[in-house]
């Protein structure tokens, strides 16, 4: 697994959205922390690599790593139905919550639709989450998205606007300024080609009802840091 390099966001990192994107992430990874899958999958990779290593603890580990990601899946079936990933405008982001909060377990899927939460909690409406590609091919990899200047985000980079904020890698900055760090050091965890731009594949934006903000807000009162 390659170590990310040390990661220093540019100096229009200072604006107050990123820095409260910032925040986002600091609340899910520390008030919610969980394991995921598809962070620890490149290092079965560079394990299977080595010569070093013998069959059998290689083995172990592949066996571990596979039972992980059928719980996963588990939990998945129980919060939110049979679905393979996360990409649903039905998906209510309070059993996000609760799936992080109970089995600690989540990947990209829900580390977006959790910043995505937080950030309308908070009066950013028209945060949403999108996929991302490389050229027409895509890649297995969620991020919340938002125009710092409030208009709806529609795929297109608005330059020193579109804002990606990341809590699986736990970054956030302006959007072409993360997929230059995605292309320098993310290579081995979202497995992509080099020929190609980075540019967002589908969009989605998750339904928060007034019932379900009630209930965070008696469950999960970290969500909201604007009083």
């Amino acid at each position: 697994m390659n170590t990310i390099q040390s990661y220093s966001p540019s100096f229009q990192a200072r604006c107050p959205q990123i820095l409260e994107a910032q925040r986002v992430c600091h609340i899910i990874n520390s008030g919610y922390a969980h394991a995921s899958t598809t962070r620890i999958r490149p290092a079965l990779y560079n394990l299977m690599a080595k010569d070093n290593v013998s069959d059998a603890f290689k083995n172990k580990y592949y066996v571990w790593l596979k039972r992980f990601a059928e719980q996963m899946q588990e939990v998945r079936d129980t919060f939110h139905g049979s679905v393979k990933g996360v990409m649903t405008s039905k998906l209510r982001p309070m059993k996000i919550f609760q799936q992080l909060k109970l089995y600690h377990m989540g990947n990209c899927n829900e580390n977006a639709v959790a910043a995505e939460a937080i950030l309308k909690l908070n009066g950013v409406p028209n945060a949403c989450c999108a996929t991302l590609k490389k050229g027409n091919a895509s890649i297995d990899h969620m991020v919340c998205v938002f125009n710092r200047d409030g208009s709806k985000f529609d795929g297109k980079i608005k330059n020193n606007q579109t804002i990606i904020v990341d809590p699986w890698l736990g970054k956030v900055d302006f959007a072409n300024n993360m997929f230059k760090f995605y292309e320098n050091n993310c290579k081995t965890l979202l497995y992509f080609r080099n020929d190609e731009k980075f540019a967002f594949g589908q969009i989605r934006e998750s339904d928060i009802s007034d019932f379900d903000k009630t209930m965070m807000k008696q469950f999960f009162p970290n969500l909201f840091y604007k009083k």
